[in-house]
């Protein structure tokens, strides 16, 4: 009797935890006007941004990037061994010609993709061939 008990006890808590995770995200706000669609999905891109000053932080860089309309999806600052800041940032693929722009970046300061381990390795592999996407330095010398 006791084994029933539990086996009934846990179908009716897994039922009502599966109730509550798939009603939980639904809209509540107007359930009078029913609305059922599709998500669209927007394409990201990641991109690193090195020598990024010690002084500056992540509201910093957020703020730079809402300044040329770039509204990034995800934010990370690094701080690297040779004592600046780098950052990992995630933005629409539809920012991705203002982002590459290197008219938006002050001196000193470089962006290219953010590849992972596996892709980086096999584009050292392929004659060190470092990236010709987004890999913009400035010379401090020409600039006024």
């Amino acid at each position: 009797i006791e084994n029933k008990q539990t086996e009934s006890s846990l179908k009716n808590s897994n039922t009502t935890r599966y109730t509550n995770l798939t009603t939980s995200k639904f809209n509540h706000t107007n359930e009078d006007e029913p609305v059922f669609e599709s998500m669209v999905r927007r394409k990201t891109m990641r991109y690193y941004i090195g020598n990024i000053g010690q002084k500056s932080n992540r509201a910093g860089l957020i703020n730079f990037l809402n300044n040329y309309g770039i509204e990034p999806v995800g934010v990370r600052v690094i701080e690297t061994y040779r004592g600046h800041l780098s950052a990992k940032i995630t933005v629409y693929a539809s920012d991705k010609d203002t982002l590459e722009s290197e008219i938006i970046w002050p001196k000193k300061m470089y962006c290219r993709r953010w590849y992972g381990s596996k892709q980086w390795n096999e584009r050292l592999d392929n004659d060190n061939h470092y990236d010709e996407n987004c890999n913009y330095e400035y010379d401090a010398s020409s600039v006024d």
